[in-house]
């Protein structure tokens, strides 16, 4: 079970650390598949990442998409941006917490293969911890990742990773890529939803006509 620590972090912050939750030959095998470019699937159904799943997200969970390497050239592409903490705009995604009941409705985890160091040192994951529980939208200075504007506030993170280290945050938790350097650690991620939750690609505002093409194959009950 999750420590009263880990359980209380995780809600304050969206996020948690599993130190060397890979070992070893494990460990081994899966930075030999990377360094081949080939995803080490079985991260998705590892045992110590579905412990924690369940427990965040509960019982009844499932795979959102398959088991991925972070591409860190699109991420170079791109920029820093940030993206997530978007609680006031999608409620079916959001984190709750209430009367001792937890509802983590999405899960993201990130396998490290290798050391990803801390801010300003190599590329790596950056967080902005609390954000998951956010009830206002993100400026777009902080989503666009400038550092000025992060840097003067204090409130963004990019917390160190050793190999073999297990990552897991809240999907709403506000979170991007630092990669101004030519480090790339590998990184393995994989998503998960509470059984209940809808798909990703599934959008809710789509407005029902009653002209749907699939009403004429119903019966009439």
């Amino acid at each position: 079970l999750l420590s009263d620590e880990e359980a209380w972090g995780f809600d304050v912050h969206g996020f948690l650390i599993i130190r060397g939750a890979l070992r070893g030959a494990e460990l081994a095998e899966c930075q030999a598949l990377a360094a081949e470019g080939v995803v080490p699937a079985g991260l998705a159904t590892h045992p110590v990442a579905l412990r924690h799943v369940q427990q965040l997200c509960g019982a009844a969970w499932r795979l959102q998409g398959e088991a991925s390497l972070v591409d860190w050239e699109a991420a170079a592409a791109s920029g820093s941006h940030i993206a997530g903490g978007s609680v006031p705009h999608d409620h079916s995604r959001a984190y709750y917490r209430q009367n001792g009941s937890r509802w983590c409705q999405g899960l993201r985890a990130l396998w490290a293969l290798a050391d990803a160091p801390s801010y300003g040192h190599g590329r790596g994951v950056r967080l902005l911890p609390a954000s998951h529980t956010l009830n206002v939208p993100i400026p777009g200075a902080v989503l666009r990742g400038e550092d000025c504007y992060l840097e003067a506030l204090g409130m963004d993170l990019q917390p160190a990773l050793e190999a073999g280290d297990l990552l897991l945050h809240a999907a709403t938790l506000a979170y991007g890529l630092h990669s101004r350097s030519k480090h790339a650690p590998p990184l393995v991620q994989c998503n998960y939803l509470a059984v209940f939750v809808r798909p990703a690609d599934l959008f809710a505002d789509v407005s029902f006509t009653g002209d749907e093409a699939f009403i004429a194959e119903l019966s009439a009950e």
